[in-house]
């Protein structure tokens, strides 16, 4: 029986009788001396001059498509992820994003007393921007009180009258 040769011995066979890609030149060649072989060899694409403009385009278009393609992945990728943490969030008692740290903290990934350091010293130098939004939020919060916007919502109790409703002229 016969050794089967392995598959790159067959494919550097289909081009024995010409020597390399170089040495194969097809007669409507431009520059007679350089052919693109694609695919496993069988087909030849000649070296065929493109204006400047059209390849430019060809460039753009392509450029186009990719950062289209990156967009997108990268979308696809942080939408999975927001769905994966709201899962993980309904179905267990720790937050995704607490349990995250945790992880990182316990790898070494993560260092809480710089991250500490950087807040406290980021706090201490907008100071006054932070009181002057809190204020403003607490006077928010207390006009809302005096509104009722914050009232919770009182169930009617049954058989009694929720207000004159009558059509009667």
């Amino acid at each position: 029986m016969a050794k089967k040769e392995p598959y790159s011995a067959q494919y550097k066979g289909v081009h024995k009788e010409y020597g390399s890609f170089r040495k194969m030149v097809s007669p409507s060649s431009i520059k007679k001396d350089e052919v693109l072989a694609a695919g496993d060899g069988r087909f030849a694409l000649d070296d065929i001059p493109l204006d400047h403009q059209i390849w430019e385009a060809v460039e753009f278009q392509d450029e186009l498509h990719r950062q289209a393609c990156i967009e997108h992945e990268s979308r696809v990728v942080f939408d999975a992820l927001m769905e994966m943490t709201k899962a993980y969030d309904e179905n267990h008692d720790v937050l995704y994003t607490t349990d995250r740290q945790h992880r990182m903290i316990k790898q070494g990934r993560f260092d809480r007393e710089a991250h500490n350091r950087r807040m406290r010293k980021y706090y201490s130098e907008h100071k006054e921007e932070r009181r002057a939004y809190y204020r403003k939020y607490r006077q928010l919060k207390k006009a809302e009180l005096k509104n009722g916007k914050r009232k919770g919502i009182v169930a009617v109790a049954k058989g009694k009258p929720r207000g004159d409703s009558s059509t009667e002229d």
